[in-house]
């Protein structure tokens, strides 16, 4: 029995309990919005922000970024009812807060896990940022057992030190790459492939970010130590906020 059947056999029995005809479209009959209600409510400042936002937001639109939120509405035009849909249409022109960092961008994250494809790193808000390991400090290792990239560090006077690469640390990384991939539709899908690869085909990222461990020139009063090390956040913390890159250094 179909929802639809259910409810007619729901205000029947109503009928039959004698309840008020109130009751029974109260309960059980379908709610009419005006349409000249429905523009009014999406005018209002609050509704048309909170709409635009809630549809836009999270997602990634190619070579654009990841929508964060909703940062105003320019213009809003008039709205339109299609034959045989009752919904209302309303084109709307709307500034969005894009995330899509800069080729060598220097940002700061936290290190989300560790793999033999690299590291993985996490901004809180966006996760499919990975370090690949040539990317990395030079020499480097993969702990299996730890499931930890290892820094192996050399002093001057010749002495080697095992520098893990922990989750949940802080770590200073550079931007080198950015790699849109847009899901298949089903039906570009092979019937034949297996279950498991049509699973990995739709939940590819749809935005990654190759990345390599930034190490600044140590210029100034700042200690030589902390400023070679890229877990040490130090002085530089948004590349915004320098004058230029002539300074600084990255991996190659």
């Amino acid at each position: 029995m179909s929802r639809e059947q259910d409810r007619r056999a729901a205000i029947f029995e109503s009928l039959r309990a004698e309840k008020s005809p109130s009751e029974i479209i109260a309960w059980f009959g379908y709610k009419k919005t005006q349409v000249y209600e429905v523009s009014k409510k999406f005018r209002e400042a609050d509704n048309q922000e909170a709409i635009t936002s809630k549809r836009v937001s999270h997602q990634v639109y190619k070579d654009v970024g990841l929508c964060i939120t909703l940062h105003d509405i320019t213009k809003i035009e008039e709205s339109y009812i299609f034959p045989g849909d009752g919904a209302s249409h309303t084109k709307v022109t709307f500034r969005f807060i894009v995330f899509r960092p800069w080729m060598e961008e220097i940002l700061i994250g936290k290190i989300r896990s560790c793999s033999p494809e690299g590291v993985h790193v996490t901004l809180g808000f966006f996760e499919d940022i990975v370090i690949p390991p040539h990317k990395l400090q030079h020499p480097s290792r993969f702990d299996q057992m730890e499931q930890a990239w290892v820094w192996i560090y050399k002093t001057e006077d010749g002495k080697t030190h095992d520098l893990f690469m922990d989750a949940g640390e802080v770590i200073r990384f550079r931007v080198v790459k950015e790699i849109f991939t847009e899901a298949p539709l089903p039906s570009v899908l092979n019937a034949s492939q297996d279950i498991s690869e049509k699973a990995d085909a739709n939940n590819a990222a749809p935005y990654i970010l190759h990345s390599g461990i930034w190490v600044s020139v140590p210029k100034g009063p700042y200690d030589t130590v902390k400023e070679l090390n890229p877990f040490y956040p130090g002085p530089h913390v948004n590349l915004r906020m320098l004058v230029g890159i002539r300074d600084m250094r990255g991996c190659k």
